[in-house]
Formats: C-alpha cells, sequence, structure tokens
C-alpha cells in the first residue's frame, strides 16, 4: 500500500487564501454599526465645534462680526443661529 503524500500549500497559496479571507472580513460586520459609527464621528465634530462656541462666546461673536464678514445676515444673529445648528445638527445626527 503506498501512503498519500500530505499536500502542503504553496506561499503564494498561502497569501491568496490569506487575502480572501481579509477581504472578507468586512463582509462580517453590520453595515447598521458601520453607519452609526460614521454619525458618531460627525456629531462629535459638530458637538465639539459647538461646546468651542459657547466656552469663548465673545470671541465667537468677534469672529462673526469682524473675520466672517457676512453680507446678508447681522453677526449677533449668525452666531447664535450657527451655535444652535451645531448642537442642534449634532444631536439629531
Amino acid at each position: 500500500m503506498t501512503a498519500i503524500p500530505q499536500y502542503t500549500p504553496s506561499a503564494p497559496a498561502a497569501l491568496v487564501g490569506l487575502y480572501r479571507r481579509l477581504i472578507k472580513l468586512p463582509e462580517r460586520i453590520p453595515f447598521s454599526l458601520v453607519q452609526l459609527a460614521a454619525r458618531i464621528a460627525v456629531a462629535h465634530v459638530f458637538w465639539q465645534s459647538a461646546q468651542t462656541k459657547l466656552a469663548s462666546w465673545p470671541v465667537t461673536l468677534q469672529l462673526f462680526a469682524n473675520e466672517y464678514n457676512l453680507p446678508f445676515i447681522e453677526s449677533s444673529i449668525a452666531a447664535p443661529l450657527a451655535t444652535a445648528a451645531e448642537i442642534t445638527g449634532s444631536v439629531l445626527l
């Protein structure tokens, strides 16, 4: 009786197998978790921006008055609107 030689994959075949497993790895993550992570990341940016504006409110008013130069809306109205939009946007995301 002859012994059946044991198959050992060559290096390229092993790399191809590893590559295929790595490609299929993201398919195991539910898309809803990816969406949630993206929403949290964007909401965090909005929240931090709003907190920065609130922490230095006089500087925020000065920036809206002098730096941003909004031609169609008064800076005393634009600053609270922008801050409220950032807070609301971060919560709604």
